[in-house]
């Protein structure tokens, strides 16, 4: 299982996340966050309700500080 660190999120992303009690990705946050910035194309992922699909989607918008 990785961290969000090694997932690449910033630093405050990874503080609030932290601050909601979130302390490891699920499962489609861990395959998902990686694929978006890499992908040109449309992503489909799936996984049942309450998995953590739309957080993985969001906070792959904050990668790294390197971005801001």
């Amino acid at each position: 299982m990785m961290t969000f660190k090694e997932l690449g999120l910033n630093s405050e992303i990874m503080k609030s996340l932290g601050d909601l009690g979130f302390t490891e990705p699920a499962p489609i946050q861990e395959k998902v966050i990686p694929a978006i910035p890499k992908s040109k194309n449309d992503l489909i992922a799936l996984a049942r309700t309450g998995t953590g699909k739309t957080a993985a989607f969001s906070a792959s918008d904050f990668k790294s500080d390197k971005n801001r």
